[in-house]
């Protein structure tokens, strides 16, 4: 990923074009072979329409730009001439010496002024560090109302065991085979949200 600073003339924004080209289509494509989405994903977008990950890698261009500046005679104006312009591509520098860190690199540019806090904390919502996405996936689920679990007929099935967002207490083996033996049919029912929906209910 990039970012750029809000003012229009900072060189971050002035060429973020530039950087957009070479980490989509150079760097990427050519380079890398990089011609699919993640699945989920689209393959370019800004960052709220990403899905949620712990970090991301970041690419921040160089710029030296050389002016010619003239006197104009018997005034005091001057007039100014971009003459030549270098453009390189590296590896962001972020803050805390985190480098090739998107997070990072938005917090740097919030410690240089060129981004508000508003927008930096905003990138918490998409980019949460290690260790943190159930965190994140957990807010997201209250944000749009869902509740994680399997809902059953509790008169016809009994819930033995379960794991992550179905998990219960288990009874134990002696316990499943005293319920399994009363049972009339003798039918197990494994139900598995994440699995692919030939899987989910067997």
């Amino acid at each position: 990923g990039f970012a750029w600073a809000n003012d229009d003339g900072d060189f971050t924004s002035r060429f973020k074009a530039n950087n957009l080209f070479y980490v989509s289509m150079y760097d990427h494509m050519t380079q890398r072979g990089y011609v699919r989405n993640v699945p989920g994903a689209p393959m370019c977008a800004c960052v709220e329409q990403m899905p949620t990950v712990t970090r991301s890698d970041c690419t921040q261009i160089d710029v030296d730009e050389k002016y010619k500046i003239v006197h104009i005679s018997g005034t005091n104006e001057f007039t100014a001439e971009l003459t030549d312009i270098e453009i390189d591509f590296n590896s962001c520098k972020g803050r805390y010496n985190r480098n090739n860190d998107l997070h990072a690199y938005v917090a740097k540019l919030a410690l240089d002024g060129k981004l508000d806090n508003d927008q930096r904390s905003e990138l918490d919502k998409y980019i949460v560090g290690n260790g943190r996405c159930h965190e994140a996936t957990d807010y997201a689920m209250v944000e749009k109302g869902y509740v994680t679990g399997f809902n059953h007929d509790e008169s016809t099935w009994f819930k033995v065991a379960g794991s992550d967002s179905l998990y219960v207490d288990e009874i134990g083996k002696e316990g499943f085979k005293e319920l399994f033996a009363e049972s009339p049919e003798q039918i197990v029912w494994r139900g598995c949200a994440s699995c692919i929906s030939s899987h989910q209910n067997i």
